[in-house]
């Protein structure tokens, strides 16, 4: 019931009625420690573990859509990143061959649902519509739901994606 945007019937449907964008990948990034700066103190530094609650550590999925291919959306680093399960790599490159310039912008999309239900698949319709309207693209986390998942599991893979 809670993922019925997501039947193939609707979702066909929602896909032919919603915004046409060039960009729609779905990527997976591998459950790596990396670090950052301190804010506080740049010289320092902290390193940012993959989350690990629950099911130990493993890809964290989400989906990046932009209205106009940028700059580096077609990059062999993002490339890497495409999830390689038969999940769509979809650059369309008819409507506007060339790339524009890279966004000064990037917003960060945490799909409702609970953390129970749904994907960034049952939001893509809206969320096409606000990378067109934005001119900005946007990352939709997929998050693991509960019960295989269970909290804090997908607090953490939210915090990691952004």
């Amino acid at each position: 019931f809670w993922n019925i945007t997501e039947m193939e019937v609707l979702a066909s449907l929602a896909n032919i009625t919603s915004t046409t964008v060039r960009v729609n990948k779905t990527l997976s990034v591998p459950p790596h420690s990396f670090e950052l700066p301190l804010a506080a103190d740049p010289r320092l530094r902290v390193t940012i573990t993959p989350p690990v609650a629950h099911c130990g550590p493993a890809p964290v999925n989400m989906r990046l859509l932009s209205y106009e291919l940028k700059e580096g959306q077609d990059s062999e680093e993002l490339s890497s990143l495409v999830k390689q399960d038969g999940s769509s790599l979809n650059i369309d490159l008819r409507l506007k061959p060339r790339r524009g310039p890279p966004s000064k912008y990037l917003l960060v999309h945490f799909h409702g649902g609970g953390f129970v239900a749904q994907t960034s698949k049952s939001h893509e319709p809206y969320l096409k519509s606000w990378a067109h309207e934005l001119d900005t693209p946007i990352l939709s986390i997929d998050y693991s739901l509960a019960p295989e998942a269970p909290f804090p599991r997908a607090l953490e893979e939210c915090f990691i994606a952004y």
